[in-house]
This record gives C-alpha cells, structure tokens and sequence, in this order.
C-alpha cells in the first residue's frame, strides 16, 4: 500500500478528491457526487472549510472539477467507506494529517526532507493543472518552505533566476544544520555553505 499524498492549500494540508478516489478505490465522479450531495444537505454551514472547490487539466488540456479536502472534509467524505482496505487507508490519512498538522503548527521542520519536498512536488503539480502561472506556484512554494523554517531568497517567485533544484539545494542544506540552529539560518548561510563546498571539490579535498 503507497503512502498517502497531502499538499498544503491556505496554510493546511489537503487532499484531492481523486487522490481518494485512487486511494479508496472509487469512482472519481461518484466521490464529487457525494461531497456535494453533503454540501447540499446544510446549505447554512461553510462548507469551504471541508471542501475546496478545485479544477485540474486532463491529458487533452480540458478541464475538470474537483475538490481539496481538508482533514473534516475527508473524514466526512470517507465516514462511510467499508471494508478491510478503507480502513488500512482510513488510519493512513489519520496518521499523514496529524503528523502534518503538528509540524505546521509547531513551526518545525519535523518531517523528513523527502516528505517536504514530495509535499512541494503534490502542491506544484496541484497548481498546474489548475493552471496556476510559474510565478504564483513559486510564491505557495516559497510559503510552504518558510512554514518549515526553510527561508528562500525573494528572487525564488522569479524561476528564471531561482530553480526548483536550487530549492531542493537549500531544503537539503537546512536538513543537515542542527535543529537548534535551522531557524536562524539564512540564504546567505546557504550561498557561503555551498560557495565552500565547490571550492572543496575543485580542490580534491
């Protein structure tokens, strides 16, 4: 069983509802018609909080509807699902939530720097097929870094000046600090760290 895929949207981890819909085994349109039906059934409550409407491009460039489900919405939505595997998946997403939301909440980078960067490569590709520009992908990226005390230089929301590889870079370099010292270190600290390392290199050390 895969591991479970969350991105951040406004600051808190998501889910799309096809990502459950692969997950759990559904059809994707089916699993629309349920979150709305729960939508429609109390049109008073603010449903944004659980469900975020969504759009993505389908191989043909067409787009489509979707949702992104915060931890309420996705355990409304999955209240129902039986069976051995959705509980496998059930617990899965409890964990992944929890484990997210703690580390949002603490300001910490307590996830590993494989999970911070596959929760930067769901958000990007999340935002590209919603047809975000490069620009505004680069501004959610930059934010979800400096959650994690991960702080990039403002040129990032430029990708022509700043890559995603040079993003992986700093995450990397942030990762090997010692915790105690991770939320104090700055761009520059990065420049200089790897300004040392390619001289190293060169020299054969």
């Amino acid at each position: 069983m895969e591991k479970v895929s969350l991105s951040i949207q406004n600051g808190q981890p998501v889910v799309t509802s096809r990502q459950i819909t692969d997950d759990f085994g559904k059809e994707h349109s089916k699993v629309i018609r349920s979150i709305e039906t729960i939508i429609e059934s109390n049109s008073s409550q603010n449903w944004l909080q659980y469900f975020i409407p969504s759009e993505y491009k389908d191989n043909s460039g067409k787009s489509n509807k979707e949702y992104l489900l915060t931890r309420n919405g996705f355990s409304l939505l999955v209240m129902g699902f039986t069976g051995a595997k959705a509980l496998q998946w059930k617990l899965k997403y409890i964990e992944a939530f929890n484990k997210m939301e703690d580390a949002l909440r603490r300001g910490n980078p307590s996830l590993t720097i494989k999970e911070v960067v596959q929760m930067i490569k769901e958000t990007r590709s999340i935002m590209k097929e919603q047809g975000s520009s490069p620009s505004e992908i680069a501004i959610v990226v930059k934010d979800i870094c400096e959650q994690f005390n991960i702080k990039l230089p403002d040129c990032f929301v430029k990708p022509e000046e700043t890559t995603l590889n040079d993003v992986y870079d700093m995450i990397d370099f942030i990762f090997e600090l010692p915790k105690n010292k991770r939320k104090d270190s700055t761009y520059d600290d990065y420049v200089v760290s790897r300004t040392i390392n390619l001289k190293l290199l060169n020299r054969g050390d």
